[in-house]
Parts: structure tokens; sequence; C-alpha cells
């Protein structure tokens, strides 16, 4: 069992956005601004990743996100997070966070579909696969399945290992 809610920000989330955040500033970009659409939990992950490298974040989510939701990424985000309630579902979000990047020069986060976020995800099975006595590989895993991020971090993982 891999508790992810013992995190920061209580979900696997903040691993795929750290690790975009870390190798867009190792690249020696010195981005500024980054956006992220989201109704919950890749918000979260994000503000707190903003905070932590010191850069000013805009989240996108649908104005049908719940208010714990929407004050848990002011908390972790604090003064780095700016957030704008859009549409009713997520995509409606996902575009205006799209637009918003493409006029402002921003950096966006995706919530799962990008190889820096996937890559972040796969560090779960890094840790699965360090916590199994003997250097076993686990038999089985089985994983909550979203947008497809930390799957396919996981399954990639597992597959670089030898495992199907």
């Amino acid at each position: 069992l891999k508790r992810e809610d013992l995190s920061p920000v209580r979900s696997y989330k903040i691993r795929g956005a750290f690790n975009f955040f870390r190798k867009t500033l190792a690249a020696g970009n010195e981005a500024e601004l980054f956006v992220c659409a989201s109704a919950g939990n890749h918000a979260q992950g994000f503000a707190f990743v903003c905070r932590h490298f010191g850069r000013r974040g805009v989240v996108f989510m649908p104005v049908t996100t719940p208010q714990q939701k929407i004050d848990k990424t002011r908390l972790f985000g604090g003064d780095f997070i700016e957030i704008r309630l859009v549409g009713d579902f997520f995509d409606d979000c996902y575009r205006a966070a799209l637009e918003f990047t493409d006029s402002s020069g921003a950096h966006m986060v995706p919530p799962f579909d990008h190889k820096d976020i996937i890559e972040g995800q796969a560090t779960v099975a890094y840790e699965i696969a360090d916590q199994m006595p003997g250097a076993r590989m686990p038999d089985i895993v089985m994983l909550p399945v979203g947008g497809g991020g930390l799957a396919a971090g996981v399954t990639h993982y597992f597959a670089d290992q030898g495992r199907e």
C-alpha cells in the first residue's frame, strides 16, 4: 500500500508538478509565471510547488469546484497563486488556461499528459520497488486512473525494470 495521502497535499499530483518545475528551471529557463487547469488535486500540488520554487502561478478551476478545494489551493500557494474560476466543466477552464498561456507567455503545467508530469508520477513506482523486500518486484500493482499520468508513469517504470 502506497500512502500518497501522507504527502503535503495528500495526493501524488505534487510529484508531476514538482518534476515539471524542476526540469523547466534546470534547463536555464527563468520562467516567472506558470499556469494550470484543475478541479482540485493537481491545483493543490501545483500551488505547493509554486510556493516552493518562489514562482507565480495562475490556477484555472471550474466554477463548480468545491470551496474546500479552492481554499486548500490558496493555502498551499499563498501569495504565489491566483485562482480564476471559469466555466462549469474542466474542459472550459482548460481552454481558458491555454488561451491565457498563449497570450501571457506563461508555462502551462498540464495535469497528466506531458512527459515531465508522467516522469514525476513514475516516482511512485520507484518507491514501491524500493520498499519491496529483497529487491523483488510486485506481482500486481493496482492504482487509480483518471487522466492516465500515474498509470503511464508506473507502467513505464516497471516495464523498464523488465516487468509487464
